[in-house]
């Protein structure tokens, strides 16, 4: 597998202000691979790892309005 810089350097025309959306795609995908198998660790060792799956809270989280996000009495009938 080879990294993204050289996978980039290697790309015809490559001009770093001018990649085209398509190439940089492109090039990012070459570099992933898919995640063949999955373990349960406890969160202290789940540092620098990728979830597998989501994770869904039993419970809302909070349980309370919350003001970041939910709109304001103000914008509420804004929102509506």
């Amino acid at each position: 597998m080879s990294g993204l810089a050289e996978t980039l350097s290697c790309l015809d025309g490559y001009d770093p202000n001018a990649l085209h959306v398509d190439k940089a795609r492109e090039a990012i995908r070459s570099c992933l691979v898919p995640i063949a198998e999955s373990e349960t660790v406890k969160v202290r060792e789940a540092l620098g790892r990728v979830l597998a799956e989501d994770i869904v809270p039993r419970i809302n989280v909070p349980a309370h309005d919350n003001s970041a996000m939910d709109p304001s009495p103000a914008g509420r009938s804004a929102a509506r």
